[in-house]
């Protein structure tokens, strides 16, 4: 096992620390905004969310669940050096990540989660820059 605790007792602490988490909150239902300037000013940047994985916008299903619970989970796609972002026209987050050779595509209003430079004449070797045009149209700097 090497310090990996099997999927029943996973699942049990895992229940657990959300049923002591949902016990422990004393501001439910109250959540900070972080803006910046902080008030009086008006705000002119607010956080709004942050996404690290394809987990952070892909929707979760019952199916999936259930697979991942019996056969283990896939590898899931974190960002290693996002290098560059960008926002198309359709909201999509992309992300030059150099250590991972692709131009990674978060789209959280659809629930997916995608990669450029897989294969083909796009695969990249050091993506250092994402734009989009106004169409949506990708465009990677590679070094």
């Amino acid at each position: 096992m090497g310090g990996r605790l099997p999927r029943a007792h996973l699942f049990g602490v895992i229940v657990l620390m959300g049923l002591i988490g949902a016990g422990c909150a004393s501001n439910k239902g109250m959540v900070q905004e972080v803006v910046w300037p902080p008030p009086p000013d008006p705000p002119r940047i607010r956080y709004v969310g942050s996404i690290a994985s394809q987990m952070d916008v892909e929707k979760p299903s019952i199916l999936r669940w259930i697979q991942e619970l019996l056969l283990g989970a896939e590898p899931r796609a974190r960002m290693g050096k996002p290098y560059a972002v960008a926002v198309d026209p359709g909201g999509r987050i992309l992300v030059a990540d150099s250590a991972w050779r692709k131009i990674m595509i978060f789209d959280r209003e659809k629930g997916k989660f995608g990669l450029l430079g897989l294969s083909g004449p796009g695969i990249l070797s050091k993506p250092l820059g994402v734009t989009t045009d106004s169409q949506g149209r990708i465009y990677v700097t590679d070094s």
